[in-house]
């Protein structure tokens, strides 16, 4: 704060009694294209992230996969997508169905949860509801 900030989510692709979910289990970022009013990934971002996840996860089979993002808008209220937002969200790389996109707002603790959905050809952002699971400790 107070500038926006952008991430990467890591994790599995799951199907369950014929529904798609992911399952996010790790994140990474690195220095972006940010300001009060904008977030973005360069390209030397997008490698950074990949270069800490595949070091945390060197030598394991079942390392997660690139499963979304995460953004905040730090506006204290409720958040929303941008038309740049979604226009972004919407296209390659991102707009893979199932991918999730988590939406924060730190100033006031709100956060969204939405996937991409495809719809015939078109593809859309569908807010969903989330699951949060913590190991006992």
């Amino acid at each position: 704060m107070p500038d926006e900030a952008v991430g990467k989510l890591y994790g599995y692709r799951r199907r369950w009694e014929g529904t798609d979910y992911v399952r996010i289990t790790d994140s990474a970022t690195a220095p972006c294209d940010t300001g009060p009013a904008h977030g973005r990934f360069t390209p030397e971002a997008t490698r950074i992230c990949q270069e800490r996840i595949d070091a945390r996860y060197r030598g394991r089979p079942d390392r997660p996969r690139e499963v979304g993002v995460y953004h905040s808008h730090p506006f204290g209220s409720e958040p929303f997508f941008s038309s740049t937002d979604r226009e972004t969200f919407l296209s390659f790389p991102y707009d893979t169905p199932g991918n999730a996109f988590v939406l924060v707002d730190p100033t006031d603790r709100w956060f969204k949860v939405y996937v991409v959905r495809a719809d015939g050809g078109a593809r859309r952002l569908v807010e969903v509801p989330w699951v949060e699971y913590r190991l006992k400790a």
